[in-house]
């Protein structure tokens, strides 16, 4: 699960709908606040800790970090 902290004007920016979600979760990882659960997940996929059929149930796998 990923939280994301919202303050006052993300919230009204998000509101008003001049901040996506997505440009949102863009925003944080720019500002490192919040560490990625797929880049998380991927981690784990490599460190044999977890394999791709649990990962794809938690985490959208149809797109790319680049």
């Amino acid at each position: 699960m990923e939280i994301i902290p919202i303050t006052p004007k993300i919230s009204d920016e998000l509101s008003k709908g001049t901040l996506t979600p997505y440009e949102l979760e863009l925003r944080v990882q720019e500002e490192g606040k919040l560490p990625n659960l797929r880049k998380s997940g991927l981690k784990s996929l490599a460190e044999g800790k977890t394999d791709l059929a649990a990962l794809s149930k938690v985490i959208d796998m149809t797109y790319t970090d680049e």
